[in-house]
C-alpha cells in the first residue's frame, strides 16, 4: 500500500511534517534514549532510498513521480542526498523532470535547513530566475532557516522590535523558517527569549500574529 497515493503522502507528512515547522514523528523520538540513536541513524536512510527508487521508477509526468519526488525532498537529509537536490538544481539529474520554481524553491529551503554548503548562495540564484515578490518572501523563510544560532537570535530580536519595520507577510516569513523542527536544539537555546517575547507582545500584537508566534515557535 505504499504505493497508493494518500498513503505515501500521508507517510512523508507524518515522519517529516508537512511544513518545516510542523510537529513530526522523528521529532517525537528524537530525547527518548539510545536505542532511538540507531533509529535516527537508520530509517531516515531508508526513507530517502525509498522516496528516491520510487520516484526514478514513476511514471515521467505522472502525479505519482511528483509526489516522490516531493516526498524524497522532504525527508532528504544525508549527504547523498544533498547531492541529488543540488544536481537537480543543476539541472544535471539522473532522470528527466520537470522542476518548476515550488519545487526549486523547496530544495533551496532544505539545502539552508541542512546547512549544506554553499546553499547561501542558491538563494541569490534563485532570486535571479525568480524575482517576484512571494520569491522575495521565500528567500527570507529560506535565510532564516539555516542552523546558525547568531541568525536565530538577530531575526527573533527584529520580529519582536515595538517597531520591527516589516510587513506582516515578512514576520510570517520569518516565523515560519526561524525553527524548523529539526533544529530543536537551537529553538530550546531561544526559548527563554521566545517565551518573554510572547508575553511583552501578548499587549502589542493582534491576535493573528500572536497565533502564528505561539504556535510556531514556542517549544513543545
Amino acid at each position: 500500500t505504499f504505493k497508493e497515493k494518500g498513503a505515501t503522502s500521508g507517510l512523508a507528512f507524518d515522519t517529516y511534517g508537512e511544513k518545516a515547522f510542523s510537529p513530526h514523528l522523528t521529532l517525537y523520538l528524537a530525547d527518548h534514549g539510545t536505542k532511538n540513536e540507531a533509529w535516527k541513524r537508520q530509517y531516515p536512510r531508508r526513507f530517502e532510498n525509498f522516496f528516491w527508487t520510487q520516484f526514478l521508477e514513476a511514471k515521467a509526468d505522472s502525479d505519482f513521480e511528483r509526489l516522490y519526488f516531493d516526498s524524497f525532498v522532504k525527508v532528504a537529509k544525508s549527504n547523498v542526498a544533498q547531492k541529488r537536490l543540488k544536481a537537480a538544481l543543476e539541472g544535471s539529474f539522473s532522470k528527466e523532470f520537470d522542476l518548476d520554481q515550488d519545487r526549486r524553491w523547496a530544495i533551496v529551503l532544505k539545502l539552508n535547513t541542512l546547512g549544506t554548503d554553499d546553499a547561501k548562495s542558491l538563494v541569490t540564484t534563485e532570486l535571479k530566475r525568480d524575482p517576484s515578490h512571494a520569491a522575495r518572501i521565500m528567500a527570507l523563510t529560506v535565510r532564516v532557516s539555516r542552523p546558525d544560532k547568531s541568525i536565530k537570535d538577530r531575526w527573533l530580536s527584529k520580529i519582536s522590535a515595538e517597531n520591527p519595520n516589516m510587513t506582516s507577510a515578512e514576520m510570517k516569513a520569518v516565523i515560519e523558517g526561524l525553527y524548523p523542527v529539526d533544529q530543536t536544539d537551537l529553538r530550546r537555546e531561544g526559548a527563554e527569549e521566545i517565551y518573554e517575547n510572547l508575553v511583552k507582545l501578548s499587549g502589542e500584537r493582534d491576535e493573528k500574529f500572536l497565533e502564528s508566534y505561539a504556535q510556531t515557535l514556542v517549544p513543545t
